[in-house]
């Protein structure tokens, strides 16, 4: 990352200053979501629940980001103004002439030099990439940023006009996952929790299109234009921002699953449900439904799931000497010396689970039997289930839907009911594991506090014989300690991702 000046410091602390002063705070503001929205309500509401957004939105003066609200609700187009805002902080705050700030949050930035657009005749816009893209892959916002005629930089600037649109979708759902505990302190109803539902997909659609956009441009001008090609590669800060941002917006992804699985009990109180499936995300009250489709999405993901653009995407984020910062750098925390850093990392990245916030991971929060075979379910791809479970106390809108199913179906659990809310034990855990392993044999362990007629005996002695667990002490296993997230996340690492 480049040196900075004294403006880059005095940016840096002014938002590390901001993140200090809410941390550990009661939200407690005047405003309330449907209000209409005024810079002096926004500002209360970003200073108290989302310091990054506010950094933004005060450094960034040079038009007023109230023209984005059109005299509509806060929580309505609070997504839109970070965004658009955030594109005037890129060129405002960046110490290069021709160039971009890529904001990462908490005083984290990268100054991408983009001068080589302006060295003529050796250019490659996107739509010139765009023209071979077939007509299935022509996705929401082709016609707007990259079809041949297109105006927005992200087709007249290549990829670096891509990444400043990619950040910008990234600080949308960063300021509504953010915004969530808003809602929740707020007590609100179906018509604020909409925008954000509508917000999540909106911005998950648009990490696959502009993710799909670069790497395909990078395809292309590979053999089209090489010299250009190998710049981009030599380009380190280019190359650092979309490692960085790339893995910040999947945590991103992850953190928005978990504050739905999080609201679910206080969304059903309130006479709603949001269901999240392969199909969309929608919010239901019994009335009507709402939300987006995740179509494109999906398309566009196992598009770029495919060897020539997962192998691009390994190119660009390997390339020059810089690392890429961690998941778990991100969360205060999760110390760099935790037995569970390397965890914690595995299961953002994966998307197996993310923080309960943009800085904390909570390890040692306790994990229920929804949220253990959730996870589970993720690490191993989240198949889709054959059809619904037939549990009594599982309602298909809730988070663990589909991974009820899956394990009822695979025989990692069965009964009338499912309990998600029971605490799950080290016992439960690595049972869990196990049956979804396959049920392998292996050596009985030699723990006082597990005798060999226990069902779950043959599951211990697996998880020792893999090393997924050692058991609590040289004697024991203490079956029934209830786990953390920290234990969880470092299980299917062992025994997953491993």
């Amino acid at each position: 990352m480049r040196s900075r000046t004294l403006k880059n410091y005095v940016a840096c602390l002014l938002a590390l200053f901001l993140f200090v002063q809410t941390a550990g705070q009661v939200h407690a503001v005047s405003a309330k979501p449907e209000d209409t929205a005024t810079r002096e309500n926004v500002l209360e509401v970003l200073r108290q629940y989302d310091p990054n957004a506010y950094h933004i939105m005060t450094t960034e003066t040079s038009f007023d980001f109230m023209m984005w609200f059109m005299g509509e609700s806060l929580i309505s187009r609070i997504e839109v103004a970070v965004h658009e805002t955030y594109h005037g902080y890129t060129h405002s705050q960046s110490d290069v002439f021709y160039g971009e700030r890529i904001y990462l949050g908490d005083g984290k930035s990268y100054d991408v030099d983009y001068s080589i657009v302006y060295k003529g005749g050796g250019f490659t816009k996107t739509e010139e990439m765009a023209k071979q893209i077939p007509s299935q892959l022509q996705t929401f916002r082709y016609d707007q940023y990259v079809a041949p005629g297109a105006s927005p930089d992200a087709n007249t600037k290549g990829v670096f006009g891509l990444l400043n649109e990619f950040s910008a979708y990234y600080w949308g759902l960063e300021t509504m996952n953010s915004l969530s505990q808003f809602l929740l302190d707020t007590d609100s109803g179906a018509e604020s929790w909409n925008s954000y539902v509508t917000g999540v997909g909106n911005n998950m659609t648009a990490y696959a299109e502009f993710k799909y956009w670069t790497l395909r441009y990078m395809l292309y001008i590979k053999s089209a234009n090489p010299a250009l090609y190998q710049a981009i590669l030599d380009n380190q800060d280019y190359c650092a921002a979309y490692r960085n941002l790339d893995a910040a917006f999947v945590s991103e992804i992850a953190r928005s699953k978990e504050i739905l699985d999080r609201s679910a009990g206080f969304m059903r109180a309130k006479g709603f449900s949001v269901n999240w499936s392969d199909s969309g995300i929608y919010l239901e009250n019994g009335m009507f439904s709402s939300g987006l489709g995740l179509d494109d999405y999906n398309k566009l993901t196992a598009e770029l799931k495919t060897a020539e653009y997962a192998a691009m995407d390994s190119a660009l984020k390997n390339a020059g000497s810089e690392q890429t910062e961690t998941p778990s750098a991100r969360f205060s925390d999760v110390p760099s010396d935790a037995y569970y850093y390397d965890a914690v990392t595995w299961a953002v990245e994966r998307g197996v689970t993310s923080g309960t916030s943009t800085a904390t991971f909570s390890p040692n929060s306790q994990c229920t039997t929804a949220q253990i075979l959730t996870f589970l379910w993720r690490a191993n791809g989240s198949p889709a289930p054959a059809g619904s479970s037939s549990f009594s106390d599982v309602k298909s809108s809730d988070y663990y839907a589909a991974a009820a199913a899956w394990a009822y179906e695979t025989g990692i659990v069965s009964g009338k009911t499912f309990g998600g809310d029971a605490p799950c034990t080290r016992s439960m855990a690595v049972t869990y594991m196990w049956k979804a392993a396959g049920r392998p044999s292996a050596k009985t362990a030699d723990f006082t506090d597990v005798p060999v007629w226990v069902d779950y005996a043959q599951a211990v002695a697996w998880a020792v014989e893999k090393g997924i667990t050692s058991g609590t002490s040289a004697n024991t296993f203490s079956p029934e300690e209830i786990c953390t997230r920290a234990q969880i996340v470092t299980f299917l690492l062992r025994g997953v991702g491993g």
